[in-house]
């Protein structure tokens, strides 16, 4: 816990890591590897984890407010999305070493910005009651995504994909190599 801007540094964290930064930018000087679930809370104000060598072996919570974005990679064996609630900046969600599974719904604020999830090759799999209110861009194999309300879908660049919706559906544009 901090009073302003949090650098987790680089490192291991044997166990769970709970960053609150009361409102400061979360950042990182290097890869971290985290055995447990990661809590990640920033307030209204910015979450950037974008090391390559990033290692979250658990479910990660992510959480901030206010038109700020949030970034995070994982480069070894797939990322976990926990429940999480994020602020009307841009969501970028990159997995190199695995899939994007999730445990909990992602909630977006209203007017959110732009949204990305980067498995490569790798199945991503999000059929939570998710609520993505900006356009969401799919770069993986087979794909599946659910959002409780209108769903837009941005660039596509997957396997089979499955898109869920209990409102409006907007399958965006791209390329789906597999079934629709």
């Amino acid at each position: 816990t901090s009073t302003g801007a949090l650098n987790l540094g680089s490192g291991t964290v044997t166990g769970n890591l709970v960053a609150n930064s009361n409102g400061g930018a979360i950042s990182q000087a290097g890869g971290l590897t985290v055995t447990g679930t990661a809590g990640i809370t920033a307030g209204n104000n910015t979450i950037t984890l974008t090391q390559a060598t990033n290692d979250f072996q658990g479910a990660v919570t992510l959480s901030n407010s206010g038109a700020n974005n949030v970034a995070i990679s994982d480069g070894t064996g797939g990322l976990i999305l926990a429940t999480s609630g994020v602020g009307s900046g841009t969501l970028a969600v990159v997995s190199t070493g695995g899939g994007i599974t999730q445990t909990g719904a992602l909630t977006q604020a209203a007017g959110a910005g732009a949204t990305s999830f980067n498995a490569g090759a790798n199945a991503i799999t999000l059929t939570q009651a998710n609520d993505f209110t900006g356009a969401v861009a799919l770069t993986g194999g087979v794909t599946q995504i659910t959002d409780a309300n209108a769903l837009i879908l941005g660039a596509l660049a997957t396997g089979d994909l499955t898109a869920t919706s209990t409102g409006a559906l907007n399958l965006g544009s791209g390329t789906v190599t597999g079934n629709l």
